[in-house]
């Protein structure tokens, strides 16, 4: 019997969505692959990479055929647009994998979330590239060696990496009306969710950030708008399941005049653990994980080693592989994939750290249970 055909429609024809392209014609089953896109010149070049799509000028017209259960449709415009098409994908009655950040503002993202819980449909969150990676699960195995955790620290600083200005990314990435933010809203989604994945938090306190935008030369096209942030940092209290409180220094910099660094470190009153997340998938590895411990009242290092370590291509293809088996049914839960409730928590932490910023005052991220067919767990603000 032949297996019959998944389809995969593709809202927004650019380079992330020819990526999410690549990755639907390696799934190990028959994909029927469609997108839409209003502009004529990414439509002609999506086409001529992709020959067996079928190829539309909106995605209303695209999603216009009737729905069947394992229907995905993947939401891959800039964020401005993110709300109003994964909206209309639940509408149209099928599942939705919406690229990040999941939406520009918090009433956005829960206005998705509540409408694919409403309409007992999958809604799923491209922040979760670096969900469940090696690394992360060779932490697991770590943490509980280092007793109760209490102080957590996460720098990824680059001197020069700003999206379209040190890379060729069109200049509506540096306009907060389209994007909702710069850094934090390009590379905070996977920041949060890897310590999200590692600490499961039930709640998250943002104490203090700040923003920031040093000043460089620049050779922008005539009339860029570049109001967005380079440079983010912020103080955080993650209370656990168990009653612990990780006090969280975090920053993130595409543009400082520091030195460059990328680490993170787990301190617990038994052990203290020093790695690098991205060490492996970006740069030389593999990876180790340094053990900092006491031995006989003096300080001893293991060195672990990390196996296994995806490479750029894998944690692409992951998302929309492990969504596609969730989907079909072939597994009844994915734990690199991020969906509706708890990536509602996730990005209430990423707003709420601009919240912060602007106004100076403390914000609170709860965790809530729920019975959303969309999660198992969510979060509210």
């Amino acid at each position: 019997m032949t297996q019959a055909e998944q389809r995969i429609y593709l809202v927004g024809a650019g380079q992330i969505a020819r990526l999410h392209a690549t990755v639907a014609g390696k799934l190990p089953v028959p994909v029927a692959l469609s997108v839409a896109d209003p502009d004529p010149g990414s439509r002609a070049t999506f086409a001529e990479s992709f020959p067996g799509a079928r190829v539309h000028p909106d995605a209303a017209t695209m999603l216009a055929e009737p729905a069947r259960d394992d229907d995905i449709v993947v939401v891959a415009t800039p964020p401005y647009a993110h709300a109003a098409m994964t909206a209309l994908a639940l509408e149209s009655g099928r599942h939705v994998l919406c690229e990040k950040p999941l939406a520009k503002d918090f009433a956005e993202a829960e206005s998705m979330v509540g409408l694919a819980r409403a309409k007992g449909l999958l809604l799923a969150d491209c922040a979760a590239r670096f969900r469940d990676i090696a690394t992360t699960r060779a932490l697991r195995d770590v943490v509980p060696r280092l007793g109760p955790p209490h102080r957590m620290r996460y720098v990824h600083r680059q001197r020069r990496s700003r999206t379209a200005i040190d890379s060729d990314s069109p200049p509506w990435f540096l306009d907060r009306s389209r994007t909702g933010g710069g850094i934090l809203m390009d590379w905070g989604p996977y920041d949060l969710t890897l310590l999200d994945d590692l600490l499961a938090p039930v709640s998250v306190e943002v104490r203090d950030a700040w923003l920031a935008n040093p000043r460089t030369a620049l050779n922008l096209p005539p009339g860029t708008v570049f109001d967005v942030e380079t440079q983010v940092g912020a103080t955080l209290v993650y209370e656990l399941a168990g009653g612990e409180r990780v006090h969280v220094d975090y920053e993130h910099a595409a543009c400082t005049h520091g030195l460059e660094r990328r680490e993170a470190e787990l301190d617990g009153l038994d052990g203290s653990a020093h790695w690098d997340w991205l060490a492996g998938i970006f740069g030389a590895g593999p990876p180790t994980i340094a053990l900092g411990r006491d031995q006989a009242g003096a300080p001893a290092t293991d060195q672990i080693e990390v196996t296994g370590v995806e490479k750029p291509y894998d944690i692409t293809h992951k998302l929309l592989a492990s969504f596609s088996r969730l989907v079909r049914g072939e597994v009844a839960a994915a734990p690199d994939v991020l969906l509706a409730e708890d990536a509602l928590f996730v990005f209430g932490c990423l707003r709420a750290i601009y919240d912060c910023a602007a106004t100076g005052t403390a914000q609170r991220v709860e965790r809530a249970a729920t019975t959303a067919t969309t999660a198992t767990a969510g979060g509210v603000r």
